[in-house]
């Protein structure tokens, strides 16, 4: 194709930022970060995509990294409470549809720079015509029908041609996936010849340089190639096999290990016992604390515990203070790759993030890359009814073992298996549940049931019995100074009044348990003055009513 081209000014041209995350790129995706997460409800996924789309443009304009967006984009929406499907199918739809107008922090490609003539092959997109001036990409072409003649008409044009040619490559890089020639000319709108070339062009280079390569008897087709291996000596490991690490909950005999250079995270509410369960690791694996520990000394990195706090929590074990000196206690609460033991235990209580949540996922990525033989316990925050922590699933990619820990009443917590993928027991323990309850200033992890599947309803039940014994408790505290034989109830029988203790009270509360006896003492006091109703074997009925109310309580 002949070109010619005829400069109107002269006038210096701004050249594309080169690399990607540079610091017009990082403020760009924090401007769009605030503003999806001061989005009101009902107008988040419209700004999902508009900021997907923003920011599409500046990947293609390698302002960015396409996995940085994606993951800024994903944590932050999760963050929000917006579904996992629904936020993928948003980010990958609105930057799909940015990277076709590529932008830049001055404009690359300035079309009223340069008037070109276009030859006879006609790829002004009018077959056999002649044009001149600034107009002759068209009125109705779209972005990549512009980028891709703007090249044209500048022959071999490298500065406008890397335009079109980014643009392939982070639409490459988005999936990672096996895809055809026509699946990139319909993403990327590629109509006419020249720039079907074009692409046809870059595609070879990609090849050349290793990040695709064709597929073998299929014309057209290519792979995003993963050239990176990493081998695993799995036939002479540097350690044993054995867990080397103790975990709460009775979690080994389900058959659940935790190996080197794994992650263990908890996701918690606040208030649900993650510093707790914390201490408790770093209890059990110290062996100057533990009979069965295996580590000498451990990094405990804390957010929040000055050393008043530290120092009350540990005493409350009961051991001597000296046995704590290998736990090396650390105030952190960010950047944990640059401090973490790579061959130890650490332990992270906990990763404090207030509002940027998408980065909860790089971190743990960046402490898993840090981490040889070591292993890292890290606690994050998590919002009350979901499994996962603020960052939303994006905070599972990396770990081993996660733990999701909820308050289900004030004082009572569940621990739920989110995710354990090394377990040899024939029982598959994802999904798995156990109540317990923080007791002794945390030292304790009094467990109230075994591992089982708790379904809706259950679960219901079983926080009612718990509302039930935290009531209870407080009428005993309150009672605790109350002499045993003084009146708790009175009844009226046959115009006396007669009366039972608080002692006897505290025996049916021990009897019936799950019975709110107390409740259904008061309405018997009531119905016994409005009908009355009681013999002179007052005491036997109201003990046999509240017999007969407990068995109808647990189905009987």
């Amino acid at each position: 194709m002949k070109l010619q081209l005829v400069k109107k000014q002269p006038h210096k041209k701004s050249n594309p930022v080169s690399g990607t995350n540079n610091a017009y790129g990082q403020k760009a995706l924090a401007n769009e970060i605030v503003a999806l997460s001061c989005a009101g409800e009902g107008g988040r996924n419209d700004q999902l995509n508009r900021s997907a789309y923003s920011l599409g443009q500046l990947i293609a304009g390698g302002q960015l990294d396409i996995s940085s967006v994606e993951n800024a984009l994903r944590g932050t929406a999760a963050g929000l409470g917006l579904k996992s499907s629904e936020i993928e199918k948003t980010i990958a739809s609105g930057i799909k549809s940015g990277m076709i107008e590529p932008r830049y922090p001055q404009s690359e490609f300035d079309h009223g720079e340069f008037s070109g003539q276009i030859g006879q092959d006609g790829q002004n997109g009018h077959e056999g015509q002649d044009r001149t001036g600034s107009d002759n990409v068209g009125q109705d072409r779209t972005t990549a029908d512009k980028i891709g003649q703007t090249s044209d008409r500048i022959g071999s044009g490298e500065s406008f041609g890397s335009g079109l040619r980014s643009t392939l490559k982070a639409w490459i890089l988005q999936d990672k996936r096996q895809f055809r020639i026509q699946d990139a000319y319909n993403d990327l709108d590629i109509r006419n010849r020249q720039q079907k070339k074009n692409v046809s062009s870059y595609l070879a280079k990609f090849c050349e340089d290793g990040l695709i390569e064709r597929s073998n008897g299929q014309r057209g087709v290519f792979l995003y190639k993963e050239s990176v291996r990493t081998h695993i000596d799995f036939i002479n490991p540097v350690v044993n096999m054995d867990s080397s690490l103790r975990l709460p909950f009775g979690l080994e005999d389900l058959g659940i290990h935790l190996m080197p250079g794994n992650i263990f995270v908890i996701a918690g509410e606040s208030n649900a016992g993650k510093t707790s369960i914390c201490l408790n690791i770093a209890h059990d694996n110290l062996s100057s604390l533990c009979s069965k520990g295996k580590h000498e000394t451990l990094n405990y990195f804390s957010s929040e515990m000055g050393p008043q706090e530290m120092h009350r929590r540990v005493k409350a074990f009961g051991k001597p203070l000296k046995a704590w000196a290998g736990m090396k206690a650390i105030e952190r609460n960010k950047f944990f790759h640059q401090v973490v033991d790579p061959d130890g235990l650490n332990i992270i209580d906990f990763m404090e993030v207030h509002n940027e949540f998408y980065l909860v996922g790089d971190w743990i990525s960046q402490i898993h890359e840090a981490l040889n033989e070591g292993i890292c316990v890290i606690a994050i925050q998590k919002k009350s009814g979901t499994d996962f922590g603020r960052s939303g699933e994006i905070s599972v990619e990396k770990s081993r073992l996660y733990l999701s820990i909820s308050e289900v009443i004030k004082g009572y917590s569940s621990c739920k298996i989110v995710k354990a993928k090394n377990y040899n027991a024939p029982r598959n323990p994802n999904g798995l549940e156990k109540d317990f309850r923080v007791a002794q200033k945390g030292a304790v992890l009094e467990e109230l049931t075994d591992w089982r599947y708790v379904k809706y309803a259950e679960r219901k039940k079983i926080n009612s019995e718990y509302e039930l014994l935290v009531k209870q408790e407080d009428a005993a505290y309150a009672e605790r100074s109350i002499p045993g034989d003084e009146t708790a109830y009175e009844f009226y029988v046959d115009g006396d009044t007669k009366r039972v203790t608080f002692r006897q009270v505290s025996q049916w509360r021990e009897s019936y348990k799950g019975l709110d006896v107390d409740e259904a003492l008061r309405e018997l006091s009531e119905d016994s003055v409005d009908r009355p109703f009681l013999t002179k074997n007052w005491f036997f009925q109201v003990s046999g009513i509240l017999g007969k109310k407990h068995k109808q309580y647990r189905g009987e």
